[in-house]
């Protein structure tokens, strides 16, 4: 159970930058409540939401700034040094057992899996991004 909870950590941190950066490309998607109302069909398990091309170069892990007490987020991407120790963070507050840690390396490599076995095409896609 607390393995889903910290699931539904993650997908609603990215699901709220996506909503914040306007990054879906249906138009009917602007707040949480919108994605709540989708339906998935019956003869379906998941429902494919689609980036705006806009956004496909933007990098999810960016830097922030504090300014007027209000935290901005950058379009830069993270230090490595930052991502490699916020993810370590995050590992340990997923549950992650020590001495593991979540690395950039685990995200490369979970990638590249979830890669194998696909079509070539699609390979070189998520290479490329």
């Amino acid at each position: 159970m607390s393995e889903m909870i910290n699931w539904c950590s993650v997908l609603c941190s990215s699901c709220s930058l996506a909503l914040d950066d306007g990054a879906f490309e249906a138009a009917g998607i602007k707040a949480p409540s919108d994605i709540y109302r989708l339906k998935i069909p019956d003869d379906r398990e998941a429902l494919h939401l689609r980036w705006k091309d806009s956004v496909l170069d933007l990098p999810i892990f960016r830097s922030t700034s504090r300014s007027l007490g209000m935290i901005r987020v950058s379009d830069r991407a993270f230090k490595y040094s930052t991502l490699q120790s916020r993810l370590a963070r995050f590992g340990v507050s997923f549950g992650l057992p020590l001495p593991m840690k979540l690395t950039p390396y685990c995200l490369r490599r979970a990638t590249a899996n979830a890669a194998d076995g696909k079509p070539e095409c699609l390979r070189f896609h998520i290479q490329m991004r």
